[in-house]
Order: C-alpha cells, then sequence, then structure tokens
C-alpha cells in the first residue's frame, strides 16, 4: 500500500522543519546555557585578539567586538568584587550579632 500524497501545506512544514533543525545544527549551540564567567569572556578576547592580528589592516573591524567584550569582562569583574563585599558585610554583621 502507497503512503497518500503530499500536501503542498505538509512539504512546506516538513521543509521549514528540517531547516530550522539544520541551522540549529550549524550554529553549534548548546540546549543549555552557559554562565558568563570571566574565564569564557577572557578565552574569547584571547580569540579575537588573534583573528585581529592575523588578519592585519583588515582586523580593525573587529577592534569593536575586542573593546566590547574587554568592557564586560570589566563590569563583570566589578559585579563579582562588588557582591564579595556585600557577603563580606553580612558575615561580619552576622558575626557581631552572635557576639552581642
Amino acid at each position: 500500500m502507497s503512503s497518500p500524497p503530499e500536501t503542498e501545506k505538509y512539504r512546506h512544514a516538513k521543509f521549514k522543519f528540517a531547516s530550522l533543525q539544520e541551522r540549529d545544527v550549524m550554529r553549534g549551540h548548546s540546549a543549555t546555557t552557559r554562565p558568563v564567567t570571566v574565564d569564557r569572556i577572557g578565552r574569547a578576547l584571547d580569540r579575537v585578539a588573534e583573528i585581529i592580528v592575523a588578519r592585519g589592516d583588515q582586523g580593525e573591524a573587529w577592534l569593536p567586538l575586542y573593546d566590547y567584550l574587554e568592557r564586560a569582562m570589566r563590569d563583570l569583574q566589578a559585579k563579582e568584587e562588588r557582591l564579595a563585599e556585600v557577603r563580606e558585610r553580612v558575615k561580619r554583621l552576622r558575626a557581631k550579632a552572635r557576639t552581642s
């Protein structure tokens, strides 16, 4: 017994689904999101620096990305330092409350 003929709508949906799957595979993104860390930003900076140097004069086009990553790293480091200060303050407050 043969399968029923595909309708135009079904063929389009099937193609669209396949295209989405291929695009997702090609991008290489993980299904889970990984947190942004100073280490990951540092690795990205290293890679962009390599690209800038390898491309010579055309490498200048990558400078805005490099600058963005540097700012992101500084901002994340500052945030982590502030959070550490906040945690330390709470630790001191709790220690003080126990001794009182």
